[in-house]
């Protein structure tokens, strides 16, 4: 099913996104229909919810809470990684990225920002449907029965059902990859987690040794996290094995 919206009222300033999504609903944001066309054919069971490159597709987010976003950065007149950057301030759901171009800097900037995928066109229809519905079964897989209780360690609290982060009952805004992090390294205090375990649980796939996007998220998340005051709880990186969450 899709559903091509274009809203007139741009109300994004007097609200804030729910982070209870809409399973299955994907949001589109393109000029044309390279999207559509990619994921169409091949990508089952989702509803499409189709949006120009305007102003007012902040509003469709509020209006739809997307389960996904996907972006087509070659459609971005101005700073590609200023509006990853605006739309992580507000939706903290899977974002995966797609553009011609081939930068490493951009692409490095990208997931510091908080994207789920940086997607490099062209690609066929049938990987790219693979990769969202491989991110959809970990999203899934993260939210099952124990997944919903909250954690709290000292000053901060985690609540997987609505996906929020606080510390000191302030919210710390996370990305859908760090919020899961996050979440596995609290149900795992004390215990140092692999690179090989994180890659596996989180990304589905194999650490190769060299990929730096794990190393990235982190470092972004221990900011995040020291930003809003969080003491006598530290990410440790244990040299050669992983990284710890631990308590002083």
């Amino acid at each position: 099913m899709v559903v091509n919206t274009n809203l007139v009222d741009n109300e994004y300033q007097n609200h804030t996104l729910t982070h209870v999504f809409n399973e299955n609903k994907i949001l589109l944001i393109e000029n044309g229909s390279y999207l559509f066309n990619l994921v169409n054919k091949n990508l089952l069971g989702f509803e499409l919810v189709n949006s120009s490159v305007t102003p007012y597709y902040k509003d469709l987010i509020l209006e739809e809470s997307p389960q996904m976003i996907i972006m087509d950065l070659d459609a971005i007149e101005t700073s590609r990684l200023a509006t990853i950057k605006e739309l992580r301030s507000f939706y903290s759901g899977p974002l995966i990225v797609l553009t011609v171009k081939s930068d490493e800097e951009e692409q490095l900037q990208a997931f510091r920002l908080g994207i789920d995928d940086y997607v490099q066109k062209p690609i066929s229809s049938t990987i790219f449907t693979a990769k969202i519905n491989a991110l959809t079964r970990r999203i899934q897989d993260s939210f099952i029965s124990d997944d919903m209780v909250p954690l709290t360690i000292g000053a901060l609290t985690i609540q997987p059902k609505s996906q929020q982060c606080l510390v000191n009952n302030n919210r710390v805004k996370l990305s859908g990859f760090e919020f899961n992090l996050l979440k596995l390294l609290m149900q795992n205090v004390g215990n140092i987690l692999s690179r090989d375990m994180i890659y596996s649980r989180l990304l589905g796939r194999e650490y190769n040794g060299v990929e730096r996007t794990v190393d990235v998220r982190m470092s972004q998340l221990r900011e995040k996290l020291s930003m809003k005051g969080l003491r006598n709880l530290n990410i440790e990186t244990v040299w050669g094995q992983g990284y710890m969450l631990n308590v002083e």
